[in-house]
């Protein structure tokens, strides 16, 4: 039987993507006007994945708020748009957005939230791999 930690060795990528319930909004740096929030497709340790009905310009500058819905305060940081993709369809656009600087608690945060959720499908409540 494998470890986890030989599984998370086979892993080529540089952060697992987990498909969490959390929300981000976000606005274009230096604008007051905020999004409404956004289901994420998928989350990372590196960066965020949604949908939405316009595009984003790669390489946009972005403030994001990340509300991983555990009735704490909002994470705020900072990010750009990696890439933007068509979804013919459904006439939206998938929207890539790679992480920038948070503060040290907001990281802490951030990563222990993530990785309790990674823990969570690889083991047990025994903490055994499933």
């Amino acid at each position: 039987m494998n470890t986890l930690k030989e599984l998370l060795a086979t892993d080529q990528r540089k952060a697992d993507r987990l498909n969490l319930e959390t929300r981000v909004s976000y606005a274009l740096l230096g604008s007051d006007e905020w999004s409404e929030p956004v289901t994420l497709e998928n989350v990372s340790g590196g960066g965020l994945r949604f949908r939405q009905k316009s595009p984003l310009t790669q390489g946009a500058e972005l403030s994001l708020e990340i509300d991983l819905l555990d009735g704490k305060k909002p994470i705020a940081c900072k990010g750009y748009t990696a890439w933007c993709k068509k979804d013919p369809s459904r006439d939206t656009y998938h929207i890539g957005v790679k992480l920038g600087r948070m503060n040290r608690l907001d990281r802490q945060r951030y990563v222990l939230h993530l990785c309790g959720n990674i823990l969570s499908q690889h083991l047990n409540p025994k903490g055994e791999l499933k």
